[in-house]
């Protein structure tokens, strides 16, 4: 395992973070030494890549006992790790050596050292494995259980594996079952917004071999619904059906006391999987003030019709629609905020009135100095 370890911190080191996508672990394959061979192919049997038919080693019942070869297989692994990490946060950091700076590859390099921390001594692959999941429990939550368990599945360490001795190549099991989990791919931005409810934000949740269904609870200020713009709670179910789930999840805030400073997760759980945690807010939320005016609410049929402004009597910029007061009809005018994501609309209603009164029993007409017709009611 300490040769896999030294490949992969190497690999980690010298890859190419800022020019590196979310799929280059299996587009663009990773030799070793090829410096000290003068070959592009390196000193390794294979070059790393996620992709099999370039990189097909997995865990065996009987495994090569040259230390360099066993470490091939745990690095592979490792490898497939980062990348199914990288892919779910969907995001890379390019300055690897700045580990506060986020990316699903910084995560993965963490999580590789603090397993080292956990897994006992003299440790097997089986070991290792688990003390990664139990870093991500510790320090993320349990966020990447899932695609952790997926990529040790691929490479043989799968659900009911065994390692034996750590001492011997020869009494191990590998399984290449997929583990009962629960995986996210968040499409979450920061909820920044002026009104609630707030516009919806997304995550897919893929649960695979589970006997359960998936239970998701949202945060006390937000809400949750598996249909667009409709059916939101507090929780909702997601079925298992012939042990997977796949769905896409629809978040918004409800209240306007959210704490920018506050912690807020999403949880999804099933009896057969480990519960995953996914933040939802990582920056700010502005306040929550609505747009005020001093609309004219009503006007004579024919009169001039008053403009409606482009900016708010608290400062907000936005549009109407429609954009024109007519002086003919009635109407509701609604006003969308611009510059910022827009969580709801402020509204006014312009009541036009008839310009002309008629009064029955009057005479048509009077003549010059006769007596004035005195009117009563309102107005007279």
């Amino acid at each position: 395992m300490g040769e896999g370890w030294s490949d992969y911190y190497a690999l980690m080191i010298t890859q190419d973070w800022a020019n590196s996508n979310v799929n280059s672990g299996f587009t663009s394959p990773r030799s070793l030494g090829s410096y000290v061979l003068s070959s592009s192919a390196g000193f390794r049997s294979h070059k790393y890549c996620t992709d099999f038919s370039v990189n097909p080693l997995v865990y065996l019942s009987s495994l090569p006992p040259e230390v360099h070869d066993l470490g091939e297989i745990w690095c592979a692994a490792l490898w497939d790790m980062t990348w199914a990490i990288i892919q779910q946060e969907g995001s890379i950091n390019p300055a690897i050596f700045n580990p506060s700076a986020g990316g699903g590859n910084t995560i993965a390099m963490k999580l590789v050292t603090e397993g080292m921390k956990l897994q006992p001594c003299s440790p097997g692959f089986i070991d290792g494995r688990d003390a990664i999941i139990q870093a991500d429990r510790n320090l993320y939550g349990g966020t990447h259980v899932g695609a952790i368990k997926e990529a040790f599945s691929k490479r043989g360490m799968g659900f009911g594996a065994s390692q034996g001795s750590s001492n011997s190549v020869t009494d191990q099991t590998p399984s290449f079952a997929k583990f009962p989990s629960i995986k996210i791919i968040s499409n979450l931005a920061d909820f920044t917004c002026i009104f609630t409810p707030s516009q919806d934000q997304t995550v897919s949740v893929v649960g695979i071999n589970l006997t359960h269904d998936v239970v998701i609870t949202a945060p006390v200020g937000f809400e949750i619904s598996n249909v667009s713009g409709t059916n939101f709670n507090t929780n909702i179910t997601i079925p298992a059906t012939n042990g997977v789930v796949n769905a896409t999840i629809y978040i918004r805030i409800i209240s306007s006391t959210i704490n920018q400073s506050g912690s807020y997760y999403l949880v999804f759980a099933s009896t057969d999987a480990d519960d995953v945690n996914i933040p939802l807010i990582n920056s700010s939320v502005n306040n929550y003030v609505a747009p005020t005016f001093h609309v004219v609410n009503a006007i004579c049929a024919g009169s001039v019709a008053p403009l409606l402004p482009s900016i708010s009597d608290n400062g907000m910029q936005g549009t109407w629609n429609p954009s024109v007061v007519s002086n003919t009809t009635s109407g509701t005018y609604i006003f969308t905020p611009t510059g910022a994501p827009i969580c709801a609309s402020s509204q006014a209603t312009i009541i036009v009135t008839p310009s002309t009164v008629s009064f029955s029993g009057l005479p048509a007409s009077i003549c010059l100095e006769a007596p004035a017709v005195t009117l009563t009611g309102s107005p007279a």
